[in-house]
């Protein structure tokens, strides 16, 4: 996605008073006919890591997981520049010594007297140590919790002293074993019961106003296994789109999401879009757009109804546009930035969200499907109701709160934590998303280097989808059996179900498996 200086936590809620956090992450032409029935599917926010630290040493070649965990609690520490060791034997007393100072900036909790501490928090510790407590302590004792991090083993410790709680932790690891064996394999899958989609970056066309770079493939060429399959090429040539259209038809991918840009008068890299409107496939695979609007635009209202009124002119009368209930979808990046957005206008996002739906009434159609991008504790999920939007999903996940993901494992499990506590918080459908991965390293890195050991890993990949799956099946009418993966073609972000020279169609394989293909 188009790059933007990250929102830290305290600009989040200093702006909005919320705790939802996102990372940052196309006109047409066509005949105007009735939308088939191929189109209509009827229905029933990154984390900003700390820092890193100022004498950063390499990776020891033999560091375990516990270790790079012990070492992103480091540099979550504001100001800290504790050494870590560059030779590990074993890295237990570094983790534990780094747990201990992690948990001794948190050391605020509920007093209700001097006889007794009462708790009602989540807390993070260290990467792997997670803390769901609600419990009274009597003053001078202590209590032991198990580790509340999904498919983790460890334990977190409460002492209660004066009326006032300090934490500390045991050996918080992984329990991989639970994550990689499922409790029952699947039935083979009838694909037209899911609706699977994929987001698709139109950032692969040179000299392009808003792209992430002047020659983005040059900043790929240094990772030479992101090669796609069909070269490096232009994302707004017909042959190349058309030939993207076939896999995903022939891999169980039903709709494509193309990230969308406005720049208060019209769109940025609207190429691939534009390419995909002249293909012959298209009808095959029916699109949208996610209005990617992390940026300032619009500034105004004006600039809002205007690029409302483009969607409905421009997009809207294609008989391929995804359309729900008979409503055109539009997936938003961030709710939380729209409200953001909307404030400085003098407006409330409620009612942008209604005014632009009667515009789209008034140009004859049932209205707009708004798919709101949320994050864990988004408030907004508690608060669907009257909102204006129809659903929630989102375009990628990094982890709980402040605790992002090192390993694809970490991040599935982020995402497993959140699909649940969306299904059972919202009174409105969700659009389960899924994710390939996460490696940021071609766009210079994430802020935390140690969240990019996210990247696909295949076999964890089945077994996210597969995850997702079971979600669809126990929620039917709350998921919709619908999904949404990230990414298409997110070189530069490591989201990459497109073909490459190195994992041929392996990804797109685990796509067919698990949700099945025409």
């Amino acid at each position: 996605m188009k790059q933007y200086p990250p929102l830290t936590m305290l600009t989040l809620m200093t702006f909005l008073g919320a705790c939802a956090m996102f990372s940052a992450c196309g006109g047409g032409g066509g005949d105007d006919a009735e939308p088939t029935a191929q189109t209509q599917i009827a229905s029933s926010e990154a984390v900003s890591p700390a820092p890193v630290l100022p004498t950063d040493p390499p990776l020891p070649e033999t560091a375990s997981e516990d270790f790079l965990a012990a070492r992103a609690a480091a540099e979550s520490i504001n100001g800290a520049t504790a050494p870590i060791a560059t030779e590990v034997t074993s890295d237990a007393p570094i983790y534990a010594a780094l747990t201990a100072k992690v948990a001794a900036t948190q050391e605020t909790s509920t007093t209700t007297s001097p006889q007794s501490c009462t708790i009602d928090q989540t807390r993070y510790f260290a990467g792997s140590c997670w803390a769901n407590v609600k419990d009274t302590i009597p003053s001078g004792s202590n209590r032991t919790y198990s580790n509340a991090r999904l498919n983790h083993t460890g334990s977190v410790n409460a002492n209660c002293i004066g009326g006032k709680v300090s934490w500390s932790t045991g050996l918080c690891r992984s329990n991989a074993a639970g994550v990689q064996s499922p409790a029952e394999p699947l039935p083979t899958p009838d694909s037209s019961s899911y609706k699977i989609g994929t987001f698709y970056f139109p950032g692969w066309r040179d000299n392009q106003p808003g792209a992430p770079a002047k020659l983005p493939w040059e900043r790929i060429k240094a990772y030479p296994e992101r090669e796609p399959m069909l070269g490096w090429y232009d994302d707004g040539s017909v042959a190349v789109v058309e030939q993207q259209l076939k896999w995903m038809r022939s891999y169980g991918i039903d709709y494509v999401v193309f990230d969308w840009y406005w720049n208060g008068k019209g769109t940025e890299l609207g190429h691939s879009v534009d390419a995909y409107l002249k293909t012959e496939t298209k009808r095959d695979v029916p699109f949208a757009l996610l209005w990617a609007n992390h940026s300032a635009v619009p500034r105004t209202k004006l600039e809002f109804t205007s690029m409302v009124d483009f969607w409905i002119s421009q997009y809207f009368n294609k008989p391929e546009y995804l359309k729900i209930d008979g409503k055109p979808v539009i997936y938003l990046f961030s709710h939380i930035y729209f409200a953001n957005q909307a404030s400085k206008m003098g407006q409330t996002f409620t009612a942008l969200l209604t005014e632009a739906e009667e515009r789209a009434r008034q140009a004859g159609h049932k209205g707009i499907y708004f798919v709101a991008g949320t994050h864990i504790d988004s408030s907004i999920v508690k608060k669907a109701a009257g909102s204006g939007y129809s659903a929630f999903s989102s375009y990628n996940y990094h982890g709980r709160a402040d605790d992002v993901s090192i390993s694809f494992e970490e991040l599935d499990n982020a995402y497993q934590y959140v699909w649940n506590w969306v299904v059972a918080e919202s009174s409105i459908p969700y659009i389960i998303p899924m994710s390939q991965g996460w490696d940021k390293r071609p766009w210079g890195g994430s802020p935390n280097p140690l969240h990019d050991l996210s990247g696909g890993v295949q076999t964890g990949f089945e077994r996210h989808l597969t995850e997702a799956r079971r979600l669809m099946d126990a929620n039917p009418s709350k998921t919709m059996k619908m999904g949404v993966i990230c990414c298409w073609n997110e070189f530069g972000e490591g989201s990459i179900l497109e073909p490459t020279k190195k994992d041929g169609f392996g990804y797109l394989e685990k796509v067919k498996k698990v949700f099945g293909a025409p």
